[in-house]
């Protein structure tokens, strides 16, 4: 196997998968966040959150993904 070839196999394997379509994604919010983290760190500003909105949100979370997940079984079994 040439260089060529090997590098044209990796290529299309690459384009392939999922990952080369996340790569937008990726970067965005990984600029995102460390923007924010540069932002904390280097001046006065200071993003924070209650505890109560992450609690109140990560309830209202589980109970949609509940949901979902239980109107797609019920779908599969019609």
């Amino acid at each position: 196997m040439t260089v060529g070839s090997r590098f044209s196999y990796y290529y299309k394997k690459f384009n392939s998968t999922v990952i080369n379509d996340m790569w937008p994604e990726l970067w965005f919010f990984s600029s995102v966040a460390v923007a924010v983290c540069c932002i904390n760190k280097y001046t006065d500003v200071n993003f924070t959150l209650s505890t109560a909105l992450l609690t109140v949100l990560g309830t209202v979370l589980g109970l949609v993904i509940s949901f979902r997940t239980t109107s797609a079984y019920d779908r599969y079994w019609e």
